[in-house]
């Protein structure tokens, strides 16, 4: 009979054992899934941010070739009016652009 009891209790103990490997089984198993998700949001991240460089870069080089062409534009205009010194497109070339239209208004008035 006792033979039966601690067969007994070896079943309820093997039973026990194989229900916690499970349950840290089935936690594994999860945190598996989570940190699947952190990476493919970390690569999601990475792309966008990959985008957003590259989107920027391109605004860049936009608003370059605009102020380069708006300086153009005042030259030219300069040269439209009439003889213009070295010295004032040597100014308008080093001074940014907005003031160098100020001066000009401003020079045209006087």
């Amino acid at each position: 009979m006792q033979d039966y009891a601690n067969l007994d209790l070896a079943h309820i103990a093997l039973a026990n054992l194989e229900q916690r490997v499970t349950s840290l089984t089935l936690a594994i198993e999860r945190q598996n899934m989570q940190v699947g998700q952190i990476a493919d949001i970390l690569v999601d991240l990475r792309n966008r941010s990959d985008w957003n460089a590259a989107q920027v870069g391109e605004l860049l080089r936009i608003l370059a070739t605009g102020i380069r062409d708006i300086r153009q534009t005042q030259i030219y205009s300069l040269l439209a009016e009439g003889p213009v010194s070295v010295d004032a497109l040597i100014k308008l070339q080093s001074v940014p652009a907005e003031p160098a239209e100020h001066n000009r208004l401003t020079a045209q008035v006087a």
